[in-house]
């Protein structure tokens, strides 16, 4: 059977390619760069770091982190899950853009100044 007739999930294996990017790379992409999405998680951690936290950036960072210095995927996940950010099926997705966008040094956590400097660029 030709590529061309397969489904897409077939074709990409088939293929090795995928040519246009599913959801979650969308997902993904739409937070790594300045995208509404974006905007809107930085405005969902800002109400929940206002309402929870008394608008103490620094208090909601150790809370995540855990007793760490960083703030790790799990931390990120919880977050976001707090913040009513994504669901289930789509939260992955997030955790693993902010992680690309606010690691700066590849760590595997997000720093206190590299969760700072984060929310400075998606907002």
């Amino acid at each position: 059977m030709p590529v061309a007739a397969l489904g897409h999930a077939a074709r990409t294996t088939a293929t090795g390619l995928n040519a246009r990017p599913g959801a979650r790379e969308r997902l993904h992409n739409a937070v790594a760069t300045n995208d509404p999405r974006a905007r809107d998680v930085a405005q969902r951690v800002d109400r929940l770091v206002t309402e929870r936290f008394g608008g103490n950036y620094q208090a909601a960072f150790r809370h995540y982190a855990e007793g760490a210095q960083e703030v790790g995927p799990s931390g990120v996940r919880r977050l976001l899950s707090d913040a009513g950010v994504g669901n289930g099926l789509t939260r992955g997705v997030y955790v693993d853009a902010l992680m690309d966008r606010f690691d700066g040094n590849r760590s595997g956590g997000v720093s206190w100044q590299e969760f700072q400097n984060g929310l400075q660029t998606i907002r």
